[in-house]
């Protein structure tokens, strides 16, 4: 007869984690849509892409690649770079446009 005592912690956890990453494998859900950018790494995203010394000329190029509007991720955090004045000033006027 199955008894509950020789069930762990671990196995709890062990099966939480598979019930967690089944649901995720099987989610129809399409994710968001997010402009253009350059592709990341998994769980790190573009943190090695976005260098800290003059970050917004590494903005410029991918703006020439990918548009005045792209995505990057940083760490799991989506960030989405206007590139053009005329773009930034007209998505400020527009109120849905602010959250």
């Amino acid at each position: 007869m199955l008894t509950l005592t020789n069930i762990t912690g671990l196995d709890l956890c062990l099966a939480c984690v598979g019930v967690y990453l089944l649901k995720q494998v099987f989610n129809k859900k399409k994710p968001a849509a997010y402009p253009p950018g350059p592709p990341g790494w998994p769980l790190i995203g573009n943190v090695l892409d976005v260098p800290h010394i003059k970050p917004w000329l590494t903005f410029t190029e991918w703006g020439k690649k990918y548009g005045d509007i792209l995505h990057i991720e940083v760490l799991g955090q989506h960030i989405v770079v206007l590139n053009s004045l005329k773009i930034a000033i007209d998505m400020g006027q527009q109120e849905h446009y602010i959250l």
